[in-house]
């Protein structure tokens, strides 16, 4: 009975820690020549034009733009305010409830585990300025904690995703 319980226990600490991890992927031009990029500025957004309250949220928008300048500064990138910058930045941010339920069969008597929680994804573009052409897309998906981890959780979503800009930049897999 011991046995059974501390699996079952082992098992959920897996499942839970695993939802909390952060997958990052990326997309890109192949074509394109990243290393000419050097300015870019922020494409704006219409404030509530969409029924996502996230992304109509100044604070949030704070964050993610916070975030992104300070790892682009660190490439050596430049946000500029006038002038014509070489591209454009723009971010999304989406959310969607989940349910995942996991059934353990252990000796004695089956056990079901539902887990509810809300899953987030934050969207990053570059859009060449003159041609008006997307040339990388990333995304980061991971679970929402509560509203007071929201800025740790941007800051960690975008240093995933900015790793693997330019391309090339980063090794391994996507996830």
């Amino acid at each position: 009975m011991k046995r059974s319980v501390v699996i079952i226990a082992l098992a959920a600490i897996v499942f839970i820690t695993g939802c909390s991890t952060i997958r990052v992927e990326t997309d890109y031009n192949r074509e394109t020549d990243f290393s000419k990029y050097k300015t870019y500025r922020w494409i704006p957004h219409v404030k509530g034009t969409e029924d996502n309250p996230l992304m109509n949220d100044p604070l949030i928008e704070g964050h993610v733009k916070n975030s992104v300048n300070a790892e682009m500064a660190k490439k050596g990138l430049t946000k500029i305010e006038e002038g014509h910058p070489d591209f454009l930045m723009a971010y999304y941010f989406t959310s969607r409830n989940r349910v995942d339920v996991t059934h353990y069969y252990g000796y004695w008597y089956p056990h079901t585990n539902v887990y509810q929680y809300q899953e987030g994804t934050l969207i990053l573009d570059i859009v060449d300025r003159e041609e008006k052409q997307l040339l990388w897309r990333g995304w980061a998906t991971g679970v929402l904690e509560d509203r007071g981890n929201i800025h740790d959780q941007i800051n960690h979503s975008v240093q995933k995703l900015l790793k693997r800009y330019p391309p090339g930049s980063s090794k391994g897999a996507s996830w």
